[in-house]
């Protein structure tokens, strides 16, 4: 159910997926066996950041602190750090989350941990875009993406691009580089089915093409992958989309 959850999201599905994670808290505290309900928690966060959903993330990420803290298990103490301060810089405390999901990251790296490290190398260069150290954003992502080509984990592969894009656009890039960026990402999702990632570049792409005059173009890029949803609409990227198709009407 955990790892569904998190499929269902990057599909486009995150109201299926949010049904899958209650399920898994079901399961795992009615087993009351420490490393699955941990799990649950760790899974539960990242299909919460997909949503943009703050205050779901925070307090999942603390429970897993406490629970990791208690039974003395350091990756999912790493991944609640991350979590908890991925949480912290979307409320405005910019730098104390950055701190706990740097500690989190390093943690993650002095245990050489390789399976889905890649979530949270992307969640810590997009906060380094939020509090503007945008140089230091792209070289995490770039060794972000060095882990990639080493495990071959590419489930994140569209959402790193995008994030990319961001850091690029903000550091002075030029259109071009940015939209490249952009379009690879939608190129990856549209190849792998994955309308969860594919509604938060294109809606990037459409605001670049916007605020250059493409306006028609951005509207005909956007619309149907907003159209194609069915549920969802409360989530921060199709909240966003949204607004986009509305301006852009």
């Amino acid at each position: 159910m955990n790892f569904s959850a998190s499929v269902q999201t990057a599909l486009g599905y995150p109201d299926r997926a949010c049904r899958l994670v209650a399920d898994g808290f079901a399961l795992a505290r009615r087993l009351q066996h420490a490393p699955s309900l941990g799990n649950t928690l760790w899974r539960a966060c990242e299909v919460f950041v997909k949503c943009g959903a703050v205050v779901p993330v925070s307090e999942c990420a603390a429970e897993l602190l406490n629970l990791a803290d208690s039974h003395g298990i350091p990756v999912q103490r790493a991944h609640g750090l991350a979590y908890s301060g991925w949480a912290l810089v979307r409320s405005g405390d910019t730098a104390a989350g950055l701190a706990r999901m740097e500690e989190g990251l390093g943690m993650l790296v002095a245990m050489g941990t390789r399976v889905h490290i890649t979530f949270v190398g992307g969640m810590t260069a997009d906060a380094l875009a939020t509090a503007g150290r945008y140089a230091e954003g792209l070289e995490q992502l770039r060794r972000t993406s060095e882990i990639v080509s080493e495990t071959g984990e590419v489930s994140y592969a569209s959402w790193l691009h995008r994030i990319r894009a961001k850091l690029l656009r903000h550091d002075g890039a030029a259109g071009a580089e940015v939209e490249a960026s952009l379009r690879e990402a939608i190129a990856i999702a549209r190849q792998r089915g994955a309308k969860g990632w594919e509604i938060g570049a294109a809606t990037d792409l459409a605001r670049l093409w916007a605020e250059g005059g493409r306006r028609a173009e951005a509207q005909e890029l956007l619309a149907p992958v907003y159209g194609w949803f069915t549920e969802g609409f409360g989530t921060l990227d199709l909240k966003d989309a949204k607004a986009l198709l509305d301006e852009l009407a």
